[in-house]
């Protein structure tokens, strides 16, 4: 196992828009919110977006650290009609701050 620190290893600088993607439950995202805020004093500048389920979304509206939250649809159906679903969801964010 390697433990990855400061001392071991640097981010690029160039980093300035970041995605979390956090697709569990209401509880999930709620625990999630301390690591947005540790991930956005770790890379000043940054500009932090969450992707999250379809109305999970206003539980993070209030969070400072967060530039932009990205909420997704759930799609029921076969395999095909889940990824047709999303990648319209992709289609329609092409170019924003994903």
């Amino acid at each position: 196992m390697k433990i990855i620190d400061k001392s071991t290893y640097k981010l690029p600088e160039e980093i300035q828009n970041i995605l979390l993607i956090q697709l569990g439950d209401i509880g999930d995202v709620v625990w999630t919110t301390p690591s947005i805020g540790a991930v956005k004093n770790s890379i000043p500048g940054s500009k932090v977006s969450v992707m999250v389920k379809e109305g999970f979304g206003g539980l993070l509206e209030a969070d400072p650290s967060i530039e932009r939250i990205f909420e997704v649809k759930q799609y029921r159906g076969n395999i095909f009609s889940q990824a047709v679903g999303q990648l319209s969801f992709f289609k329609r964010h092409q170019g924003s701050a994903l």
